[in-house]
C-alpha cells in the first residue's frame, strides 16, 4: 500500500462528552512519507473541563477567535474525502468526528475506511504497551504528548515504522459507519462566549512541513487552572446496574465509547497467608492507570477486590463523573444499598465516598469475562 494516501489525525476535545473538538492535527502520507500537515484550533461551542485544560494546555481564550467545526470542515473535507482515516485509538477520534458531524448536521458519506495504530501495534509489536508515548520511545519519535499536530504527526512517523516492515496494512483497515446527519436535536451545550475572558489568541489554521509545534501557546498542567468546588449530583438510586455476558459484550469497544470513568478490578486470596492482591486498571477516555496492591489480613478475594476499588476511587480527581467498576463478578453495590450482602458496610462506604466526590456510580459484572479483564489490565 505504499501509494495509497493515509489521512492521519488526531482530535483534542475540551470536556468530558467528547462531541466537540478544541483542537485537530492532521497528517497526510503518500508514498512512503508525510507530504502534508495541517492544525487549527476549533472553537467547540462548549465549557471546558479543567481536567482537559490540565491535559492540552487549551482553554475558552485560546480558542475565542478559532474557527467552529462547519467552518473548519470546510477546510479539511477534501483532505478527509481521499484515503484511508488513521488515528491512535482510532475510535476515540473517529467517534468524537461523528458526533461534531452528526450535531452540526453535516452529510458527508455513510461509512469511512480506517485503520488504528493501536490495533496494527498490538499485532506487530506484541509484549510491549502501544500507548503514544511509549511507542514514540521505542522508534525515536518527537511528540509533544496532547498537543494535536504533534500526535497526528507522531501517528503518522509509528504507522511509516509499521509500513517499513513490510507489514500489511491493507489487512487491518476496516469500515467506520458515520450515518446520516440530521439538524433535530443539534446539541450545541453553553455557549463558549459565556463568561469568556478576554485576551484571546489567534487560532487559524495553519500548514507545515517542518515544525508541527511552531507558534502554538502551551500550558503547562501544573499551571492550569485548579478546579473548585464540588458539586454533589444524583443518589443512591441514581445507580445504574448491568449484567451483561461475555459473548454479547465487547469491552474494548465499551472502554474507547464510554464517557465514564472505568475501574477494572480483579483480585486473588492467598488463604493460608491471611492476604490477597488486587490488579486494576482506571480508564477514562483514552487514559490509562495500573493500580495493584497486596491486602493484609483480607478476608477473600471479593474483600480484597472492594480494597482495590476504594484505592481507585481515591484517585480520581473529576466531579460530576460516572465511576463504573467492572468486574468478572457481581460486586454487590445493589445489595449493599439495601444494607444486604456480606461486605455490604464497605460498599456502602464506598459509594459514600463517591458521592462525596460529586459522582455517581454503577457496576458492570461480565460473566465469565474475567479473562478479558485481566488481558485488558495486563496491556494497560
Amino acid at each position: 500500500m505504499a501509494d495509497t494516501r493515509f489521512i492521519v489525525f488526531d482530535v483534542e476535545t475540551p470536556n468530558r462528552y467528547n462531541n466537540r473538538m478544541s483542537a485537530i492535527g492532521i497528517s497526510v502520507v503518500e508514498g512512503g512519507k508525510i507530504v502534508r500537515s495541517f492544525f487549527s484550533y476549533v472553537n467547540p461551542e462548549t465549557f471546558f473541563d479543567n481536567f482537559n485544560t490540565m491535559l492540552t494546555g487549551i482553554d475558552e481564550r485560546t480558542v475565542a477567535s478559532a474557527p467552529a467545526f462547519p467552518e473548519l470542515w470546510k477546510t479539511i473535507e477534501p483532505m478527509f474525502s481521499s484515503g484511508i482515516l488513521v488515528a491512535h485509538n482510532a475510535l476515540f477520534d473517529l467517534g468524537v468526528l461523528k458526533k461534531c458531524l452528526t450535531d452540526y448536521g453535516i452529510s458527508w458519506k455513510p461509512s469511512a475506511d480506517y485503520c488504528c495504530t493501536v490495533q496494527i501495534g498490538r499485532r506487530l509489536l506484541p509484549g510491549m504497551q502501544h500507548k503514544l508515548n511509549i511507542l514514540c520511545d521505542h522508534y525515536g519519535i518527537r511528540l509533544n504528548h496532547h498537543q494535536a499536530d504533534s500526535d497526528s504527526r507522531a501517528a503518522a512517523e509509528i504507522l511509516l515504522r509499521y509500513m517499513g516492515t513490510g507489514a500489511r496494512i491493507e489487512d487491518f483497515v476496516k469500515k467506520y459507519r458515520l450515518g446520516a446527519a440530521s439538524n433535530a436535536g443539534r446539541r450545541t451545550g453553553a455557549p463558549v462566549n459565556a463568561g469568556r475572558r478576554t485576551g484571546a489568541v489567534s487560532n487559524a489554521g495553519y500548514e507545515t512541513e517542518s515544525a508541527p509545534n511552531a507558534g502554538r501557546r502551551t500550558t503547562s498542567a501544573r499551571n492550569a487552572p485548579a478546579e473548585t468546588g464540588t458539586q454533589l449530583k444524583g443518589d443512591a438510586d441514581s445507580c445504574r446496574f448491568r449484567t451483561v455476558r461475555r459473548e454479547d459484550f465487547d469491552l474494548q469497544t465499551y472502554l474507547s465509547e464510554s464517557e465514564d470513568i472505568n475501574i477494572l478490578i480483579t483480585a486473588s486470596y492467598d488463604k493460608a497467608a491471611d492476604s490477597g492482591r488486587y490488579t486494576g486498571l482506571l480508564c477514562y477516555k483514552q487514559h490509562r492507570k495500573i493500580i495493584a496492591e497486596t491486602v493484609e489480613k483480607a478476608n477473600s478475594p471479593n474483600h480484597t477486590m472492594i480494597m482495590g476499588l476504594f484505592d481507585g476511587v481515591r484517585r480520581v480527581r473529576l466531579t460530576n463523573v460516572n465511576i463504573c467498576m467492572i468486574s468478572g463478578i457481581h460486586i454487590g453495590l445493589k445489595g449493599a444499598l439495601r444494607g444486604s450482602g456480606l461486605y455490604a458496610g464497605e460498599l456502602r462506604e464506598l459509594m459514600s465516598l463517591i458521592e462525596k466526590q460529586g459522582n455517581t456510580f454503577s457496576s458492570i459484572a461480565i460473566t465469565n469475562g474475567s479473562a478479558e479483564i485481566k488481558k485488558i489490565i495486563q496491556m494497560g
